[in-house]
């Protein structure tokens, strides 16, 4: 990886939409859903940061951000239960 990292590409994806948005006059709400210690960059860099239990139910420790979701259900469950609360 280098020094890459998660937050570096979200940043230069989100700018390639933000241009886009821009042009059409729409609005761009960013999200990120992750559960561990190497998706805090891509965490840092979205509107809406969504953290994923782990398998055995807890959260990754000492991960606070501002407007920070905590998603319940591990994995796919809780990415799933998560954009499924950002649609609503």
């Amino acid at each position: 990886m280098g020094a890459q990292d998660k937050g570096h590409a979200v940043r230069y994806l989100i700018e390639c939409y933000r241009r886009r948005a821009d042009r059409h006059r729409d609005r761009l709400i960013t999200v990120g859903i992750g559960n561990s210690w190497n998706d805090l960059p891509m965490l840092n860099a979205v509107d809406r940061p969504v953290l994923v239990q782990q398998p055995d139910g807890s959260y990754e420790q000492d991960i606070e951000l501002p407007g920070l979701i905590r998603a319940q259900g591990p994995g796919p469950i809780g990415w799933n239960r998560a954009v499924l609360s950002l649609l609503a």
